[in-house]
């Protein structure tokens, strides 16, 4: 399946190479409201090995000079993760409202049978209500 952007043109492509640890990054101040992360993934992998020192991706929130890093979603890319196209994850940033913090998305693949995870339109929106069970993919 060819690579392309879920909308739009551009997109996000972290792994596809072994050993490798990729990662975007941005800086944001996050407003005093209810707020969901919203993005779009799109994960091939031919690895069968889905726990351990598999290929695995996350979204952490850095807030430095504190140093605390808090781990908003993980995941393993594997075969019985992998997507046919994209799909939606959402993420509760409301804990973290008024405060600044790096977003970043990362990848990270052992030594064999490297793994893709496309990311497209990522977006924070204000939200009057977080319903966890309905966030989760």
């Amino acid at each position: 399946m060819p690579k392309r952007a879920r909308s739009g043109t551009g997109f996000a492509w972290l792994g596809r190479d072994n050993d490798e640890i990729a990662s975007l990054w941005q800086t944001i101040d996050l407003p005093n409201n209810t707020l969901v992360l919203r993005y779009w993934v799109r994960i091939e992998s031919p690895d069968t090995n889905c726990s351990g020192a598999a290929d695995i991706a996350g979204v952490l929130l850095d807030f430095a000079p504190d140093d605390l890093l808090v781990t908003l979603d993980a995941f393993p890319l594997c075969v019985s993760t992998a997507t046919n196209g994209y799909v939606e994850r959402l993420v509760d940033l409301t804990p973290y409202h008024g405060r600044r913090a790096t977003l970043e998305f990362v990848g990270y693949t052992n030594e064999s049978n490297p793994s893709s995870l496309l990311i497209d339109d990522i977006m924070i929106e204000a939200s009057s209500s977080f319903n966890a069970e309905a966030a989760a993919p």
